[in-house]
């Protein structure tokens, strides 16, 4: 639509190659654009795609649709350098009820596996984050029962606090 054209002519005015951008680089430059759009607006993102359908003279809340909640990220490159410790203390100021970590790419399903338990031990406390993983499908099917398995075989309990994996299998 209108909005897909908008941020393809902002690529290509900035000399980026539209073809080569996934599509979901593309999304997210579309779902920052409407954040904004709402934000200045002073609506929430669902109240602010709904007002144009929705029937004049009927109120929307933000209990009619609910607030997306906003999650923690742990990049791929944070595993190393910061510590569950540094990120539970950097947790209890930040509003957000889950955490999603990037896993696969970089090291064996094991591996990440072992680091979402490790990511999670501080965050079984009072303040009972949940846990999301984005393999941005990286793993075949093997590979990601393997790290199902792994984090089952670290932590029992891994599994009730981990809400999904987002993207988990290459494309077949």
């Amino acid at each position: 639509g209108s909005l897909s054209r908008l941020v393809k002519s902002i690529l290509i005015s900035s000399g980026i190659d539209v073809s080569s951008l996934a599509a979901s680089v593309k999304s997210g430059i579309e779902m920052a654009i409407l954040s904004i759009a709402s934000q200045s607006q002073g609506s929430p993102l669902p109240q602010a795609l709904a007002a144009h359908y929705w029937p004049k003279g009927v109120p929307i809340s933000s209990s009619t649709f609910g607030l997306l909640p906003v999650n923690g990220l742990i990049t791929r490159g944070e595993y190393a350098t910061s510590s569950p410790a540094h990120f539970s203390a950097a947790a209890k100021e930040i509003s957000f009820t889950s955490l999603k970590i990037k896993v696969a790419g970089h090291c064996s399903p094991k591996d990440d596996a072992l680091s979402l338990v490790r990511w999670s031990e501080p965050l079984n406390g009072p303040r009972k984050l949940s846990l999301r993983a984005d393999a941005n499908r990286a793993w075949d099917l093997p590979s990601a029962l393997e790290f199902v398995e792994e984090a089952k075989n670290a932590n029992s309990s891994i599994l009730s606090i981990l809400e999904f994996v987002e993207e988990p299998l290459k494309k077949q």
